[in-house]
């Protein structure tokens, strides 16, 4: 399968293959977690091992799971949740079969805490704060794939169907049969002025200025959803017509933006095209990007960044998941990346063993639990379900492989050839702030 194809099995559809899972079950509390070591799976309440998930939103007293397992033509959509002090990720009846887009927890809602977007023509949903599992059709937009945005007590959606007008939607209480979705604008263009085709990560900063991330039209931002511009200059590509697959704001510094980079999901690159990979850091708000940087085991590892999370306590951390390579962690601000042990392989550096299984993560939520605000509880969802693990003391030292070091070869390259060992350098980095 190529990239692209891989790619859009992730966005569009979430669709995994089934996979055992070795990791240890969870036991207790979901954030017993912060008291324990190492990773712990979240089941789920109907005790599926083979199920994957394709899409996380989480919140200091709860989280939400969208899930895929089977195949056609008997394929099951679900969506679950879990207060943080359960134990198990339970079923929605009021979503049961709904393939979704989007999830997005919004706890400064005065009435809904949740959203979902249907995908295709389905609609948008929401769960009052008072019933966080009763999910109920909100509005009659039909959105296509779209994502789902929260500023304040405002809550957003882009619209991408073309025979309605696409553009990013608010979501207007006051309208007529309990509220609908209100055109809020259509700047979100590509470089040809066509509206955009979908969009793959959004995040929002804690001033209220929220991103968006589009597919081959780059990074959009607005502080009322009303009004868009474009974002970002990198010395690496134009950022314009670049497909962004992950995004995050760090909770500490509004002006550290992370976007990771894949290959379009509706558009069929030329051959021989340059297809953008890795990761962009910005320290100015979104306003240039330095070069691009390579978690993964290569540059050409890092061509689907799934999904990126800065720390809430340190303001250099930085994860990063990347499509059939796994998890990986910055401590300098995303300059240079180790791999991190994820729930389906052991703790290890980069000079893990060859023949390491391959591990497929789509998307991570990091959050401090409201019983425990020591504790960093890191959600990484993928082929296999759902995981978790409290990285609030993650260690400083870490292994850096450099080309240099060896003579100019690739890690891969060295571990080809008999009876050579790579080189890493080991460093230890400045703690950041806490």
């Amino acid at each position: 399968m190529t990239a692209r194809a891989r790619f859009a099995a992730l966005a569009v559809a979430g669709i995994a293959l089934a996979y055992a899972t070795p990791a240890a079950e969870a036991q207790g509390a979901i954030d017993d977690a912060c008291s324990r070591g190492g990773w712990h799976r979240v089941p789920f309440s109907a005790d599926r091992t083979d199920a994957s998930v394709y899409l996380l939103s989480a919140g200091r007293d709860r989280i939400y799971a969208s899930a895929h397992w089977g195949d056609a033509p008997n394929d099951v959509w679900q969506t679950l949740s879990a207060a943080m002090e359960g134990s198990s990720l339970t079923a929605l009846n009021t979503l049961e079969g709904q393939r979704l887009s989007d999830l997005l927890m919004t706890p400064s809602h005065p009435n809904t805490l949740a959203w979902a977007s249907g995908f295709g023509d389905r609609n948008l949903f929401g769960a009052l704060a008072a019933s966080p599992t009763g999910f109920a059709p909100k509005g009659t937009l039909t959105a296509w794939p779209s994502r789902l945005m929260g500023a304040g007590a405002e809550v957003f959606t882009l619209a991408t169907r073309p025979d309605q007008t696409p553009g990013i939607y608010r979501w207007d209480a006051a309208g007529p049969n309990g509220g609908d979705w209100v055109l809020a604008s259509s700047d979100v263009r590509d470089a040809g002025g066509q509206p955009v085709r979908a969009a793959w990560a959004s995040a929002t900063d804690g001033r209220g200025r929220m991103w968006l991330g589009t597919d081959r039209a780059g990074i959009w931002t607005s502080t009322d959803g009303s009004s868009w511009e474009h974002r970002g200059s990198s010395p690496s590509l134009d950022l314009r017509y670049a497909t962004v697959t992950g995004l995050s704001v760090s909770p500490l510094d509004p002006l550290r933006v992370a976007v990771g980079l894949g290959p379009s999901a509706v558009v069929t690159p030329a051959p021989g095209a340059n297809v953008s990979r890795g990761v962009l850091t910005s320290v100015d708000g979104g306003l240039t990007f330095g070069a691009a940087t390579f978690p993964g085991s290569s540059p050409l590892a890092a061509d689907q960044i799934t999904d990126l999370a800065y720390s809430p306590t340190r303001v250099d951390t930085l994860f990063a998941t990347v499509w059939g390579d796994g998890l990986w962690v910055s401590q300098d601000g995303g300059l240079r990346w180790r791999h991190l042990g994820g729930p389906l392989e052991p703790d290890t550096t980069l000079d893990r063993p060859a023949a390491a299984s391959r591990v497929y993560l789509s998307v991570m939520e990091l959050v401090q639990p409201a019983l425990d605000a020591g504790c960093e509880l890191l959600f990484v969802g993928g082929e296999g379900g759902l995981w978790v693990r409290d990285v609030s003391e993650l260690g400083q030292t870490t292994r850096i492989f450099l080309p240099w070091l060896n003579r100019g070869n690739t890690e891969q390259q060295l571990r080809a050839a008999a009876n050579v060992t790579p080189r890493p350098l080991t460093m230890t980095l400045p703690a950041s702030p806490r």
